[in-house]
């Protein structure tokens, strides 16, 4: 077994892509060069890769994926090895296991340049696309949509094996509540529905607010039944938005705020 495969044999790339852990380190390295997008895409046109900063976007959402021969031109703007963009801890290093030296790992950046920089090379799409609606807002962000209004939704082409089965839409992640399950900018598939069971994930509209939050019901007691106390007697449950990350405290529905389940998160 040669040295990267050894070191990086824990990697997934399923778990990969569910954390858009790609698009996070590329971020994180753009960032720390003090790049913009738009520098990004400025810097990358040397090495043959013609994109604008809203494709550099897609990447670091996760929305899309570049090519193999994009990805070294990448790693060579954001100075990184190819490996930076892997979530598996390296294992213990074999005893005595064989190294580039620098100058070797100068010589494969250099022939790497060589090939991009021909314009001979390129890479046959032979993924299966669709096309999906994706909300124009995000989850969480503080402004309500209606999903009857076609103007708040963009048309973009997706791998088909990415969409889950019963998907009518996407809508994107904003901040960190839903964590460690779902992150900030990851876009997430939606089935339209008006009715969920407690325990399932969905979206909703509360008092004109998106959010993305577990459906979670409880019967209201004591004094607070009565709120819940329709005129022939009958306690009605309480609904309660649950977030998975403990730091937000969960938010019960009380009956003078408007909720509205929009759908169910699928996957």
């Amino acid at each position: 077994m040669n040295e990267f495969l050894y070191l990086y044999k824990n990697y997934r790339a399923d778990r990969s892509r569910e954390l858009n852990l790609i698009g996070n380190k590329l971020v994180s390295a753009r960032k720390k060069l003090g790049l913009s997008q738009e520098d990004m895409a400025e810097k990358l046109r040397p090495y043959g890769v013609d994109v604008t900063s809203k494709q550099i976007s897609k990447w670091e959402n996760g929305n899309c994926s570049f090519n193999v021969y994009q990805f070294f031109a990448i790693c060579c703007v954001l100075e990184v090895d190819p490996s930076f963009f892997t979530d598996a801890a390296p294992v213990q290093e074999k005893h005595n296991s064989p190294r580039l030296t620098a100058e070797g790992r100068r010589m494969v950046t250099e022939f790497t340049e060589y090939l991009l920089s021909t314009g001979r090379y390129t890479i046959r799409d032979t993924i299966k696309r669709c096309e999906m609606l994706v909300s124009n807002y995000r989850a969480s962000a503080g402004v309500g949509f209606s999903l009857e209004n076609g103007d708040d939704f963009e048309k973009i082409m997706v791998p088909v094996d990415e969409v889950p089965d019963g998907a009518d839409f996407g809508v994107r992640i904003d901040g960190d509540s839903m964590e460690p399950v779902y992150h900030d900018g990851q876009l997430i598939w939606i089935q339209q529905t008006q009715t969920l069971t407690p325990g399932e994930v969905g979206l909703f509209v509360l008092d004109g607010n998106g959010y993305v939050k577990r459906f979670e019901v409880r019967t209201p007691k004591g004094e607070e039944a009565e709120e819940y106390m329709d005129s022939t007697g009958f306690v009605h449950p309480q609904y309660v938005l649950v977030s998975y990350n403990e730091r937000y405290d969960p938010i019960p529905i009380t009956p003078d705020r408007e909720l509205r389940i929009c759908g169910r998160v699928l996957g």
